[in-house]
């Protein structure tokens, strides 16, 4: 694919910060950007958009754990609708632009960027420099990022990654164990391709 813009779409907390830093730092002559829940134009042949997305679930209780919010029907709520709207827009992308976009998933990329610069080679047809992907690797694992600052070249903020390090199991079960839009969230998850675990 030609393109001249990597434009990272995604819902907050599915791990766009550090896929847009993984473009950032191992690819070179494209300008990368990050988005979320913003209008899109985008334009064949000069743009191209990993479109992210993670097990709803592990999205809504990263949200609660980030901006540190108490696990109740009230907050799950919020945490539920504003989660699907996100998902929404994402999966809008892909229907509205299928020539410069392409899914990516959170559950193949974590702890595993010889994944993202596969997926970069199948989808953007860009051959990333080992080098720069072992680099990469070691300068980003979870617990490095975990004591990552604020940073405006990065864009990690303090407490980017919590104290799971990105584990999606004890995520999904803090959400489950609430007994609560159980319907809802079993919706949400069978809609973008996801089981209700």
């Amino acid at each position: 694919m030609n393109a001249d813009y990597i434009l990272v779409c995604s819902p907050m907390r599915t791990g766009s910060t550090f896929v847009y830093n993984f473009f950032r730092e191992c690819t070179s002559g494209y300008s990368v950007k990050k988005y979320e829940i913003s209008p899109m134009d985008f334009k064949k042949d000069v743009d191209f958009a990993p479109v992210i997305f993670r097990h709803p679930l592990a999205v809504i209780s990263s949200f609660i754990d980030f901006l540190k919010m108490e696990y109740n029907p009230s907050i799950l709520s919020y945490a539920y609708e504003r989660t699907k709207m996100q998902f929404e827009w994402a999966q809008s992308l892909l229907v509205k632009f299928p020539e410069c976009t392409s899914k990516l998933l959170y559950e193949d990329f974590f702890n595993n960027v010889d994944y993202l610069a596969e997926w970069t080679k199948t989808n953007l047809n860009y051959e990333c420099n080992p080098e720069l992907v072992t680099n990469f690797k070691k300068n980003y694992t979870p617990e490095k990022v975990l004591l990552m600052k604020r940073d405006f070249t990065n864009l990690f903020q303090e407490n980017h990654v919590s104290v799971t390090l990105g584990d999606n199991k004890s995520r999904i079960e803090k959400v489950i164990n609430l007994q609560y839009l159980v319907d809802e969230l079993i919706n949400l998850c069978r809609d973008n391709g996801y089981e209700f675990e």
